[in-house]
């Protein structure tokens, strides 16, 4: 039924397998008319962002577009690096470690 009407659209000729006739259908073919006002009658899709992932879009545009590093920090950093003036406080990096791993724990749960 419908599969005899989408062959019919594709095969137009009379005498070919699918060829929708009168007998098959209980009706006849649709005129140019009709055909016509199906075409312009056509729905639309339409996607529609929430203003959640509106706002978290904007946000992902500002990451992409801000620098990945400060570069003076760096170069401040490699001077003092370089000059042996450069401490690491193991316990202060410790603590923050333990507190990202906290924070990460927590979006998991």
């Amino acid at each position: 039924m419908a599969i005899n009407n989408i062959s019919n659209l594709m095969n137009n000729s009379p005498g070919k397998v699918g060829n929708n006739t009168p007998s098959q259908q209980g009706t006849s073919a649709p005129t140019s008319d009709s055909t016509t006002a199906s075409k312009t009658a056509v729905a639309q899709d339409a996607v529609v962002l929430t203003d959640q992932a509106q706002s978290l879009n904007k946000l992902q545009q500002k990451v992409k577009d801000a620098p990945s590093f400060n570069q003076s920090k760096v170069e401040s950093l490699k001077a003092a690096i370089e000059r042996g003036e450069y401490k690491v406080d193991s316990e202060r990096l410790a603590k923050k470690m333990v507190t990202l791993e906290s924070e990460l724990g927590k979006l998991y749960k």
